[in-house]
This record gives C-alpha cells, structure tokens and sequence, in this order.
C-alpha cells in the first residue's frame, strides 16, 4: 500500500521516515503528481507537513514556498514533483502535535522527576 499522507483541515500531513523518505544526494522530497494537483487545487491548504515520528521531527513547508519550488522530475518509476527540503520550518513532533506533549505528560506523572518539578513549580 502507498503512503499517500492525508488532506486535514488547511493542511496535507504525510508520515515518513527521513532516513528513507528523502532523497539525501540533492537533499530533497517528494510528493506524486496527484497529491501535489489537489494541493495546487485546494487553495485552502496552508501547509505541507512530514511528520517523522522516529526522529520526534515535523518538516512544514509553507504553500507559497513549496509551490516556488516544486519542479517535475523522474527518478523511481513515474514522475514526481521534488522540492528542497532546506524551506522547510523544522520542529520536533510532539511540539506540532500537543496530543503528544499529554501523551508524554502523562507517562511522566508520578517519575521522581515530576515530583521535584512539581514542588519546584508550587514553592514559586
């Protein structure tokens, strides 16, 4: 099955290994021809997420950049559109996704480490 990411709100989110999703000689991403057709169609979306939760990242690319950059080029077995990834807004994933941070909260309560954050922030 192919990873076609999903179209959420303003936004396309695409789950990715970098390691392996990047095309590291030119330093570059991909996307197919029909993904980037509904993002050129959609005016609504804003952003173009890769979100790598190995590496705890999330790379944004702004529409207005990513549509500058785009440009049609085949390198597996059909054509793609190819984008740098230097126009991306890097940031770690549980910060882009707070569903997360309480994910990690929570299996943090109750740590050693949550008690001495805790009595710190009351002491205040």
């Amino acid at each position: 099955m192919i990873n076609q990411g999903v179209f959420k709100e303003n936004r396309y989110f695409k789950k990715v290994q970098f390691s392996k999703a990047v095309l590291w000689k030119d330093r570059e991403l991909s996307l197919p021809k029909n993904i980037v057709n509904k993002i050129i169609e959609n005016k609504n979306i804003k952003e173009i997420k890769f979100i790598d939760e190995l590496k705890d990242e999330t790379w944004i690319f702004e529409r207005k950049k990513f549509l500058a950059s785009i440009y049609l080029k085949q390198v597996g077995q059909e054509p793609q559109y190819y984008f740098p990834i230097e126009i991306a807004i890097k940031i770690k994933h549980r910060e882009a996704h707070p569903i997360n941070a309480i994910q990690t909260m929570a299996s943090f309560a109750g740590t050693p480490e949550w008690e001495k954050l805790r009595i710190k922030l009351h002491s205040k």
